[in-house]
């Protein structure tokens, strides 16, 4: 399982989560004995009677410890739920738009979060019932593949129905997200989150901010959280926001997030990093290619530190450069796991299909797919060790 620098969260998933949620249900057949006329029946031939009448019953899924309440996610379900959204993988599952997250320790799951294992698979339990993910055991039975539902509904457009939008947060928010332990403050963040920075992505404010009104709150706090609690909550948060209250207005506040934590500015400085590192890399590549012939220990002081096995018999140095489409999928790449990995996986590429092959002087048709899987190897060889 690879963290990745952003997610996106739906808003629509978000809200929903935050608030009470439907208690699932299950429906099921049963005899009626009173229209079927067994409590005067003599012949106990049950299995054969023609006259049996079932009727259809549906019934709630209670948790335990809330039968006859209104449910409403706990910190841990919440933490979990928005962390699985930094881990999705690009490509979700053909046709059924889930997002994919493969082989997901619960070690992991339960460290980053700060809680037991067993709490991990509750919690992921009441999510896949509640309809939020879906999740089965991999042959290792502590680890998981995860699905988000609706997850490739999220990058539609609102002409394509998504008329909430989505979020897309950076790693100090989840960090911050993480290390919120009470449950009314892990909301009161979520809502200030959600509510400035959608306004900013929906163009009404070209501030990350908002108007709030404390006393409608209810649909995301419980309704024995009153106002003077809820502004407890948010004054808490002034270290990512500037909080406002006016003198004309009781129950509102006025929302600001700060500067230093807008997520839209550090994904542009996230961008522009990735770029530089990777042209900077194969600048460097293309050079030493070149000098191959002309120079050959220049050019083993420039390759060798890039990781590059020498070729002395390499003349054509284009079939070791990406084309601009596959330099495009590179650059999406490293936004999903990390340029480092990704140039460690194209030195690879290069190496074994190129260095020391005679006949297939060329990188893979799809280059991309052998940079993921490469990726995911050494993600994986991570996590075991």
């Amino acid at each position: 399982m690879n963290l990745s620098s952003f997610g996106k969260i739906s808003r629509e998933a978000l809200l929903a989560a935050l608030g009470y949620q439907k208690i699932p249900t299950y429906s099921y057949r049963q005899l009626d004995v009173e229209l079927s006329g067994c409590l005067s029946c003599q012949d106990n031939q049950c299995h054969t009677c023609p006259h049996k009448i079932y009727t259809d019953k549906t019934e709630c899924v209670h948790d335990r410890h809330n039968i006859g309440s209104q449910d409403t996610l706990k910190s841990i379900s919440l933490k979990l739920f928005i962390l699985l959204h930094y881990s999705v993988e690009i490509n979700t599952m053909p046709g059924s738009g889930i997002g994919l997250i493969k082989d997901v320790s619960r070690s992991y799951l339960a460290r980053t979060i700060g809680c037991d294992k067993k709490s991990i698979d509750n919690n992921l339990e009441k999510l896949a019932a509640y309809g939020y993910i879906t999740y089965s055991h991999t042959g290792n039975y502590n680890f998981y593949n995860i699905g988000i539902c609706n997850y490739a509904k999220m990058f539609k457009t609102a002409r394509e129905g998504n008329y909430a939008g989505y979020l897309e947060l950076d790693t100090d928010i989840l960090t911050k997200i993480l290390k919120t332990s009470n449950i009314n403050d892990l909301r009161g963040l979520l809502q200030l989150i959600d509510g400035t920075l959608s306004n900013v992505y929906r163009g009404q404010t070209k501030k990350a901010q908002m108007n709030l009104s404390t006393t409608g709150s209810h649909k995301i706090f419980p309704r024995y959280v009153r106002p003077g609690i809820l502004k407890k909550a948010y004054q808490k948060q002034t270290d990512m926001f500037e909080i406002i209250e006016p003198e004309y207005k009781d129950d509102g506040i006025i929302v600001i997030l700060k500067d230093t934590h807008n997520p839209a500015d550090k994904k542009n400085e996230f961008k522009q990093a990735i770029h530089v590192k990777l042209d900077g890399y194969f600048s460097d590549l293309r050079a030493g290619l070149m000098m191959i012939d002309t120079n050959a220990n220049m050019a083993k002081q420039i390759l060798l530190p890039l990781g590059i096995e020498m070729a002395p018999d390499l003349h054509n140095m284009s079939i070791a450069l990406p084309s601009q489409k596959d330099l495009n999928d590179l650059y999406q790449m490293a936004e999903q796991y990390n340029a480092d990995l990704v140039l460690a996986a194209y030195t690879d590429a290069y190496n074994f299909f190129i260095r020391d092959s005679k006949e297939f002087k060329q990188l893979p048709v799809n280059i991309g797919s052998y940079i993921r899987s490469n990726i995911r190897e050494r993600l994986r060889l991570r996590i075991a060790a």
